[in-house]
């Protein structure tokens, strides 16, 4: 690029806060500014000045010096030099930069990050198109690497309701605003992660041309003005959808506004929505139009807890609330677990009025991760199900599939927290120092440590005691017990220090997990039983439920409906969890009996969109719900690891060798 032609271009700052930009202005944006100082700088005839690439980059002076020293060091070499003239690239460096064995994957880009540039880059320049040569030439790849990048690319935007329009060599995104913003969100997440630090640092790092720092603190600063409180999990949510729709509003992308409920916010919050716009104004600069600004007033609302007599920033409907706490109950009970939380309620009773209010317009909200989150946490997503079709009952609507997935994330927390507490792991106390009594400081040490994890249930004091006689899963003692006791024992001082207690905790804390597999193990073990299982060659998915049912229904587990209410659970979501496996059962704990039917393909299984050759059918008594829930929890994470798939699959030809299989693996 010539010196008269790089005057031709144009700078960030005209383009801001223009509705539209042209073809070419968009061609000039295609890359970040870093990647085209690069260009501008290796296609000019001259040095250039850092004042003249700062006026057509629109940053400063000072911004230009950081991008050199970030290209730079980035490279590992001098590939920009600077002189009193301006900025001239060094060709030799730059070849071996560009071409080296240590960035042969393209500017230190491997596939996944190549695939994350190429979806950014075309969701942030959707309305133009984008030439495939021009990216293989940014990320220094050949034409052949990119098309196989969009091989992968093109799956990616097809789970966020997006397509890309090819015309020869030029591509361009099609698809709503609202998923793009969705898609960029999700780039970041990547595929569950969450809110990590790590992600969070790759998040500032992309959008490092505004201080997100201090836009962070200038939002909990407004929220805290208007005595509210917000988590920091909760405060970089809101940072991501607030920056995120900045940068879009600012590169011209707006959302389509829609005829949505108004929703009554206290006058509170009006100011709040004023003080947000003026905070994007100052550290975007851009004014956001005044359907985003309350929108994101929305998410804000939905996020923070008021704190003491403060009201709720948002009145919710007391028949929405009335619903969830309802379902939450009918959950809890089904599931037994404790998740009706009235300080939880709110959240989730705000997510099933917005869900209400997208159906009663036909949006369907979009989750992508929603495969990745059920197969990864299988029984928070079976509590969600079930908790969208108490609510369907009660609400009159309709749940889509990724709105379960969202409830998913909603219920997650609380589920995890019933899960991890387990079953309780019992503690003998032996303590026969000088001073030892019932209620010695080792027990009471011993105790305060077990809070939540176990139980002491009883104390030796006697060095005569007939050891025999002890029951419990763990002796925590002050003495040698060495071939007086079967169980697990953990020596301690008897003034009981810091470093004993933390090897009681972490004891204890193996030892529940080792404990809740055993009961698992044994009672996966009664309710397999040698007629309900099955060794076929080929079969297909209705043919193994209706072979599986038949066969439950013949022994007296289950009614006759048993099959059709099976198969309702399915047309819901596939119960194959990501593996060659799935469970599929009833919604309801209405077996005679609670029983496991095996059957073991030797050729695949079409189920849903994924092949499976184990499939394992839950029958579940309504005084047995506690077995279902343990196996999802459990059981599953056995069959995803393919070692021990191969293991069983080895052993399924008869009932006793796979029973057998199964039980070692889960020991």
């Amino acid at each position: 690029m010539s010196t008269s032609g790089l005057k031709e271009a144009v700078s960030w700052e005209r383009l801001a806060g223009r509705d539209t930009i042209s073809p070419t202005e968009a061609k000039w944006l295609m890359t970040d500014r870093r990647s085209e100082l690069v260009r501008m700088v290796r296609d000019a005839d001259s040095a250039l000045p850092g004042s003249q690439l700062a006026e057509l980059l629109g940053v400063s002076t000072r911004s230009i010096r950081q991008f050199v020293s970030d290209i730079n060091r980035s490279a590992g070499r001098m590939v920009i030099q600077s002189s009193h003239r301006g900025y001239v690239l060094d060709r030799s460096e730059h070849e071996v930069w560009a071409h080296g064995e240590t960035f042969a994957t393209g500017n230190g880009r491997g596939p996944r990050e190549r695939l994350y540039f190429i979806a950014r880059h075309l969701v942030s320049y959707s309305d133009v198109e984008t030439d495939i040569y021009d990216l293989a030439d940014t990320l220094y790849v050949s034409p052949a690497t990119i098309e196989a990048d969009l091989t992968r690319a093109r799956e990616l935007f097809r789970l966020h309701g997006l397509s890309i329009r090819r015309e020869r060599e030029l591509l361009s995104l099609e698809g709503d605003e609202r998923e793009k913003r969705s898609l960029v969100k999700h780039l970041f997440l990547d595929a569950g992660r969450g809110f990590t630090p790590q992600m969070m640092r790759e998040f500032v790092e992309a959008y490092r041309d505004y201080n997100l720092r201090v836009t962070s603190q200038e939002i909990q600063r407004s929220i805290m003005d208007l005595g509210w409180d917000i988590d920091e999990y909760s405060l970089n949510d809101v940072l991501v959808h607030v920056t995120i729709a900045a940068d879009r509003v600012r590169l011209g992308h707006r959302i389509a506004v829609l005829n949505e409920t108004n929703v009554q916010l206290p006058d509170a919050l009006s100011a709040f929505t004023a003080e947000l716009t003026k905070v994007v104004d100052e550290n975007f600069g851009v004014v956001l139009p005044e359907a985003e600004a309350h929108r994101l007033t929305q998410l804000v609302a939905s996020r923070v807890k008021r704190s003491g007599s403060t009201a709720d920033p948002v009145e919710l409907p007391p028949e929405i609330v009335t619903i969830v706490r309802d379902a939450l109950r009918d959950v809890s009970e089904f599931y037994l677990l404790d998740l009706y939380d009235e300080s939880a309620v709110r959240g989730i009773a705000l997510h099933v009025w917005r869900l209400q209010e997208r159906s009663s317009q036909g949006i369907q909200a979009r989750n992508p991760l929603g495969e990745t989150f059920k197969n990864s946490h299988p029984l928070v997503y079976e509590v969600a199900l079930f908790f969208a079709e108490r609510v369907e009952e009660k609400a009159s609507v309709q749940i889509a599939a990724d709105e379960v997935d969202f409830l998913a994330f909603h219920l997650g927390t609380q589920v995890q927290k019933q899960l991890e507490k387990g079953p309780l792991v019992t503690v003998t106390v032996v303590d026969v120092s000088p001073f030892a009594s019932g209620h010695s400081r080792i027990v009471d040490s011993v105790a305060s440590r077990l809070a939540g994890q176990g139980v002491v249930v009883d104390v030796v004091t006697a060095l005569d005691f007939d050891w025999e006689l002890i029951s419990s899963d763990i002796v925590v003692s002050t003495i040698d017990l060495e071939g007086l006791v079967s169980v697990p024992t953990i020596l301690v001082s008897p003034l009981m220090g810091e470093e004993d207690a933390e090897r009681i905790e972490e004891i204890v804390k193996n030892r529940r997990k080792k404990v809740a597999k055993q009961r698992l193990r044994s009672r996966i073990a009664e309710l397999i039983e040698p007629e309900l299982f099955h060794s076929v060659d080929t079969i297909s998915q209705h043919e193994a439920l209706s072979l599986m049912c038949r066969k439950m229904v013949a022994a007296k587990a289950v009614s006759p409906g048993f099959l059709e209410s099976v198969e309702g659970r399915e047309r819901k979501s596939s119960t194959a969890f990501g593996g060659q496996f799935a469970i599929p059962h009833s919604m309801q704990a209405d077996a005679c009996r609670s029983a496991i039917s095996v059957l073991v393909a030797g050729r695949g299984i079409s189920w849903g969109e994924s092949t499976v050759r184990i499939v394992v059918l839950f029958a579940v008594s309504s005084d047995d719900a506690q077995v279902f829930r343990d196996v999802l929890g459990e059981f599953i994470p056995v069959l995803s690891d393919p070692e021990n798939l191969a293991t069983l699959l080895e052993s399924g030809e008869r009932s006793e060798s796979f029973v057998k299989s199964l039980s070692r693996i889960l020991s």
